[in-house]
């Protein structure tokens, strides 16, 4: 079974605009990159992936302006702690 995500590039947004409008940050590491790659997912579409992968089953993370997928796990999640 391949679980992917499609993904938007994230940059020079506020990251409180990004929420308002339903999709939340993330940050892809390693590989052949030469350092972190940000992005952003839609909230709804990452909840059901993350809901059925959790954190140890590999996600084909398509990124937005590379042909090829990267393969991830999901590490860490971040809640704010206030809310």
């Amino acid at each position: 079974m391949t679980i992917s995500l499609q993904t938007a590039k994230r940059e020079g947004i506020k990251m409180s605009d990004l929420r308002n409008s339903g999709r939340i940050p993330g940050v892809v590491y390693g590989g052949d990159r030469s350092g972190a790659t940000s992005f952003s997912v839609p909230y709804n579409e990452f909840a059901k992936i993350y809901d059925t992968a959790g954190e140890s089953t590999l996600i084909d993370l398509k990124l937005e302006g590379e042909s090829e997928p990267v393969k991830v796990i999901i590490k860490e999640l971040q809640y704010d702690p206030i809310k």
